[in-house]
């Protein structure tokens, strides 16, 4: 076991690529093979429980290899077993791990690809199961002559390599890649920012799965989904930057979706809130909604039964003004609520049970939380985190992370499992003092 915590199983392995040791550069004898795919003299490790120069340089060359390992598979997603065929068949020395990731592109054929089937492939070998002709989705793995495939539909589709085809526009969609959704396509997940002819940047893929950041926050789809465009990030005028940012922030606020399953979802409009007349600690909120399903699960369920709850409140709506052509398949309207504390997000859930719940994007909360972000900024801190319901709150309301990039900030890091996003200084602005400047200038533009 090296010291990193790799086995090394003693035995000769069934092929053995390397003849030579890589430590006395003799023939092997009683090979030690390593999970990178190079073998060792035996005695060499035995050296090194007693210190020797020899054992020495055995574990330093166990360690090397084990971080190129490292490299290969977790960090520039080639398959473990192709990664060590590559360093076994390209060697040692200066720039090995580049010509081993070179060996793996070349050896993976498809790997890493975006792919369709072909057009004249009527019927694959091993069925279509979810997947169809129109299908684009990212090679897996490739063995030999079959195929995995990571589709929306269905990922890990098993197929023959030789029916796919590279999808020549998908297949060009990596990070830091400035893209907008196709003009043919329709977003699975929905529009949400990416309305139009919007452009994103990406950035993460992983299989057929794409997340970006659009002007109006983040957006997660699929590489089919979309195509590069012309990177147009001219430089703008700081003061046009904050004014674009502003009229967007304020003109409208994207919908949000309460999902029961992939057939059934409510999606929210627009939500609208005010002052209650009697009372300054609670405020009346107006929902404008449409909610559909396909009948699968039966008809559904009723407005009235809905909710939104702010801190430890609860709250069913008061009155509706709904319209409904088909009852059990689409409704549409608004639900009032009232009574509802004054500070604090907001979150809906349609219907008495089964939908997710979804923060409102009101903008009396994202305006005070944003006057804060830009305020810590401003006095020099040069890294916010934002976490939960904050961060969703932001990334769902359209021109919000425009207003906080006009005011010197920039997303830094992402982590969409721990439910966080940090912003820092942007490096463009040069200083940490041009960065406060102008966080302090959006903050009194917002204010």
């Amino acid at each position: 076991r090296t010291a990193s915590g790799f086995k090394v199983a003693l035995g000769a392995p069934d092929q053995l690529r390397e003849l030579q040791c890589g430590v006395c550069n003799n023939f092997i004898e009683n090979a030690v093979h390593a999970p990178c795919g190079h073998s060792f003299c035996q005695v060499h490790l035995s050296d090194a429980s007693r210190g020797g120069a020899q054992g020495r340089g055995a574990w330093r060359e166990l360690e090397q290899q084990a971080s190129a390992l490292r490299e290969l598979v977790e960090k520039r997603g080639f398959s473990e077993t192709r990664a060590r065929e590559a360093m076994a068949a390209v060697g040692d020395g200066f720039g090995s791990v580049e010509r081993a990731a070179s060996f793996c592109a070349s050896a993976s054929g498809l790997e890493g690809r975006a792919v369709r089937v072909r057009r004249d492939v009527l019927q694959p070998r091993f069925q279509w199961g979810a997947a169809n002709p129109d299908s684009i989705g990212v090679v897996k793995q490739m063995d030999e002559e079959h195929a995995r495939v990571d589709f929306p539909e269905y990922s890990g589709w098993h197929c023959i390599a030789s029916e796919l085809e590279v999808e020549p526009v998908a297949d060009k969609i990596r990070p830091g890649v400035s893209v907008k959704v196709r003009a043919s396509k329709v977003p699975q997940k929905g529009w949400g920012h990416m309305e139009g002819d919007t452009v994103g940047t990406v950035i993460v893929v992983s299989g057929c799965k794409v997340s970006l950041l659009s002007p109006g926050g983040l957006w997660e789809g699929f590489v089919g989904e979309l195509e590069e465009v012309a990177d147009s990030t001219a430089a703008q005028p700081a003061e046009d930057a904050l004014q674009c940012a502003l009229n967007r922030l304020q003109a409208c606020w994207n919908p949000v979706v309460s999902r029961f399953n992939a057939a059934y979802h409510c999606t929210v409009a627009q939500a609208t809130e005010a002052p209650s007349e009697n009372n300054p600690q609670t405020r009346t909120i107006r929902v404008q909604f449409r909610v559909a399903g396909d009948g699968s699960v039966g008809a559904l369920q009723d407005p009235m039964s809905s909710t939104v709850s702010c801190g430890a409140r609860t709250l069913k709506p008061t009155a509706q003004e709904v319209t409904a052509d088909d009852p059990a398949r689409e409704i549409s309207g608004t639900l009032t609520f009232t009574d509802v504390p004054a500070a604090g997000p907001v979150l809906f859930s349609y219907g008495s049970e089964g939908y997710s719940r979804v923060p409102l994007p009101l903008s009396a909360h994202v305006r005070g939380l944003l006057l804060e972000l830009l305020s810590r900024a401003a006095h020099g801190s040069p890294q916010i985190v934002v976490r939960g319901l904050q961060r969703d709150a932001i990334m769902h309301v359209t021109g919000a992370v425009d207003l906080l990039r006009a005011g010197g900030l920039e997303l830094v890091r992402w982590n969409e499992q721990l439910g966080y996003v940090a912003f820092g200084h942007s490096p463009a602005l040069g200083t940490d003092e041009a960065a406060a400047a102008a966080a302090e200038r959006a903050h009194n533009a917002l204010r």
